[in-house]
């Protein structure tokens, strides 16, 4: 009875402990959010680090790391000490639930802002190895999907691709994804299913912002399975469905293709992605 006592006044001492502890450590926090929120970057820094190091064991610490982290990154791009800072998290808190987006955010780092689309694959693998339920899995999908590409990977670019598609059809990265998947079959040889797979992108998407990207990758499959003249022919045709930016783009590839030169050299300006 005496040891149930004892217990008993040890939890609540506990309990009573940690709430004293949160009361700070989430002042130190919420006032940090305020200042970041109006771009005081420095003065939230330092009332994030502040919880980090009086309060590591308040369930903010976690959280404060990846706002740290997100300030080295995103505001005063130091890429190396956020990608510190995102492993510090993982170590030090590997229970929290907001470890995989620590995760996603190196990865997106390493692809986006240091070009390292095999070490960006590997944290994004790592994700959808031990985070089955994580709410950000289709962006982790289509970030897979633009690794892929990159290192010229389609087979294993389609399967992601397909994975989007099915498990998520209603995602913002759907439009994207239907489009890849296409390129991707192009990219892989497999010419009768890009073929099928550019016009169900034009029946699905029509006006998308990937359509004039997408009539250049069909007239390169045409190229492929048909010759050359199908494919300018095509394209002189489809010059007329779009506004003058695309339609010089169209334009150039028609010129390209008279001049024999492949769709590699070609330099297709990319539009501006969903996050």
């Amino acid at each position: 009875m005496r040891r149930i006592l004892v217990l008993s006044t040890l939890v609540i001492l506990a309990f009573f402990f940690l709430q004293k502890m949160e009361a700070p450590s989430e002042r130190l926090y919420f006032e940090a959010m305020d200042l970041s929120s109006l771009g005081s970057w420095e003065e939230a820094e330092a009332r994030f680090q502040r919880v980090v190091e009086q309060y590591p064991h308040s369930r903010l610490a976690p959280r404060a790391l990846l706002r740290l982290g997100d300030i080295y990154g995103f505001q005063e791009k130091d890429f190396s000490r956020a990608l510190e800072t995102y492993d510090r998290l993982v170590e030090s808190y590997p229970q929290s639930d907001i470890v995989p987006v620590a995760l996603l955010r190196k990865a997106e780092i390493l692809r986006e802002r240091m070009v390292d689309p095999v070490g960006s694959m590997e944290v994004l693998t790592r994700i959808l190895q031990h985070y089955p339920g994580f709410p950000e899995t289709e962006r982790v999908l289509i970030l897979m999907a633009r690794n892929l590409e990159e290192v010229q990977q389609f087979t294993r670019e389609k399967a992601y691709l397909k994975r989007l598609l099915l498990e998520f059809p209603g995602s913002p990265y759907a439009e994207e994804a239907s489009y890849r998947y296409a390129m991707a079959c192009l990219g892989e040889g497999s010419i009768d299913e890009a073929l099928l797979s550019f016009k169900n992108f034009f029946a699905t998407y029509p006006g998308s912002r990937f359509a004039a990207r997408a009539e250049i990758g069909y007239a390169e499959a045409l190229k492929e399975k048909h010759g050359r003249s199908d494919a300018i022919e095509y394209l002189a045709d489809a010059m007329d469905r779009y506004d003058d930016e695309e339609k010089g783009l169209l334009k150039e590839r028609i010129e390209s293709l008279k001049s024999r030169v492949p769709l590699s050299k070609i330099r297709i300006p990319r539009r501006r992605r969903h996050r």
